[in-house]
């Protein structure tokens, strides 16, 4: 639930498109993500890879 809310969030998306260069339109992104049930506690960007 977490990276669904990140990835749907326009301001979220503006961040991790800063974390990729132009000439790259494709990325895979690593989170660490902490809830409990439903409830999204934290989520920590581990890692951007652009290709």
């Amino acid at each position: 639930m977490a990276t669904l809310e990140y990835f749907t969030n326009h301001d979220a998306l503006k961040n991790i498109l800063k974390k990729t260069p132009e000439r790259f339109t494709l990325f895979t992104a690593i989170f660490k993500a902490k809830g409990k049930e439903r409830i999204n506690l934290t989520l920590e960007t581990i890692m951007v890879v652009p290709f």
